[in-house]
């Protein structure tokens, strides 16, 4: 199927602490089967949000690339190696290459939200390297404008931010309404997840935390019908190496 769209309420919703903070993961291992399950080099996709403020007590991640960008609101990630936590702020972006393992924990502050992505860049090495850590003022990315739409490259086009995943472009885009298109090649997974507007697709009507998969050359026409706000994420359809689910699987 070149196209699949999930709606909210087709995607895993959980709650941690209690309720205070909410995750709508639309891609991920998941016992439910509401997420997708991981795809070309994305592990896992998710947006959170909290109304109340809440913490997340220290736990440890290996081997994946990890990268949150602040919607809104702020946040803080404690590190034990360093001497006081990162800050973000809305529009920052945290990249973490998690490497060997590295711990961490987070504190949501009220009223914010954060849109995390979890890459592969092949594990067998990965796992085998130092972790790291870079924090990105929103400033630092460059920005695209023509008539209707605003590009916020992410990961691409000169962003600061450089990935050990091959073959990756994070977008975050700004329409205004009217008629929109997309063009994806044949060799790559374009992942789109609304995060603010409404659009429709042939004719029906989606809202915000809507989630998207295009495969297949193809141009992806959509009508925006308020102004919106969404987040594109390309990746290679066939990775030169095993995922962390091929590898799984062969043991």
């Amino acid at each position: 199927m070149p196209v699949r769209i999930l709606k909210i309420e087709d995607q895993n919703n959980i709650k941690i602490n209690n309720g205070e903070i909410e995750e709508n993961k639309p891609v991920g291992v998941s016992s439910n089967k509401k997420s997708i399950m991981p795809f070309s080099t994305i592990f896992y996709i998710s947006n959170q949000w909290t109304d109340v403020g809440s913490r997340i007590a220290e736990h440890t991640h290996k081997g994946f690339e990890v990268i949150t960008i602040m919607l809104k609101g702020g946040a803080e990630h404690t590190y034990p190696h360093l001497p006081k936590p990162i800050s973000l702020s809305s529009g920052d972006v945290e990249y973490i290459y998690t490497g060997n393992g590295i711990k961490h924990a987070e504190y949501h502050k009220r009223n914010s939200q954060s849109f995390q992505i979890w890459l592969d860049p092949n594990l067998r090495k990965s796992l085998a390297k130092k972790p790291k850590i870079q924090h990105f003022d929103t400033s630092v990315f460059p920005t695209r404008n023509i008539p209707g739409i605003t590009r916020n490259y992410i990961v691409g086009e000169d962003s600061p931010l450089e990935l050990e995943t091959e073959n990756v472009e994070i977008i975050d885009y700004k329409y205004s309404p009217g008629l929109q298109e997309l063009k994806v090649s044949n060799d790559v997974f374009l992942s789109l997840y609304l995060v603010k507007g409404e659009i429709e697709i042939d004719g029906k009507s989606y809202s915000e935390d809507t989630f998207i998969v295009i495969r297949d050359e193809m141009p992806f026409s959509f009508y925006v019908n308020a102004h919106s706000r969404i987040i594109a994420i390309r990746t290679i359809a066939s990775p030169d190496y095993q995922t962390y689910l091929q590898l799984k699987s062969n043991n």
